[in-house]
């Protein structure tokens, strides 16, 4: 998401980094595993083991474990920090912007999974959000005028970071344009994160539907499918505790 004109003409730029897991037992999936946000010449960066980066510098908290809430500044906003869940997993971190406007990041330290949510009104934005209009129709390519509605994978294509625009992640990752993105893994992280599972002690390494429609049952109808699908794909039932499912 890109809003030049946001805090008068501060700018505001949200990216975020997916990775793909090809695995034969439970499917192939991609999943938000970077997020970064500029506002003016500030940059926050989250990574999937819950670090956050202020411009390039590690503010992490030294016990990411803490449940206790935090506060900190970016850019002259306020960052507030609360855990979540049941086994209080999820980072919560709230980037508040203007009154009725903010961004929150949510991080599942446990899986590696983020997700973004931005509320409030940005009139000029720009992206995979989609670009509002008075009939919320706004899942269109750059041009600002083709419509890529139901056209998944061509709208990320549209909206891959160009290489004249900002690089906002620390590090550097493949594929970076004009290399397109890839839709299978050469690594299969699946087994990877799998056994990062079994190593923390979880007994759901494996989840049948049925465990899976239970984990789910606070979802919404719209989500119901989607919080089933990650709970399989995953195997870690606390993944459904997040409110991405019951919005």
């Amino acid at each position: 998401m890109r809003s030049v004109g946001f805090a008068n003409g501060r700018g505001l730029d949200i990216h975020i980094r997916t990775t793909r897991i090809d695995n034969r037992n439970t499917g192939s999936y991609s999943y938000i595993s970077g997020v970064a946000i500029r506002i003016g010449s500030d940059i926050l960066e989250w990574t999937d083991t819950g670090s956050i980066f202020a411009n390039g510098n590690d503010v992490s908290d030294p016990s990411p474990e803490d449940p206790s809430e935090g506060t900190a500044a970016i850019a002259g906003f306020t960052l507030k920090k609360t855990m979540r869940g049941k086994k209080r997993n999820i980072m919560v971190h709230d980037l508040i912007l203007s009154e009725g406007s903010s961004i929150q990041v949510r991080v599942n330290a446990k899986i590696g999974m983020l997700f973004v949510d931005v509320k409030g009104q940005f009139q000029d934005s720009v992206g995979l959000l989609g670009t509002q209009d008075d009939e919320g129709q706004g899942v269109l390519a750059r041009d600002g005028q083709t419509s890529l509605s139901g056209q998944w994978n061509s709208f990320g294509e549209e909206w891959q970071v160009r290489d004249y625009e900002a690089k906002l992640f620390k590090l550097h990752r493949d594929p970076q344009y004009p290399a397109g993105c890839h839709y299978h893994s050469k690594i299969s992280k699946g087994v990877h994160l799998r056994r990062r599972l079994l190593e923390s002690g979880s007994k759901n390494a494996a989840i049948d539907i049925d465990v899976a429609n239970i984990a789910c049952i606070d979802a919404s109808e719209r989500m119901k499918g989607f919080c089933v699908d990650d709970v399989m794909a995953t195997g870690d039932v606390e993944l459904a505790e997040d409110s991405f499912y019951s919005e």
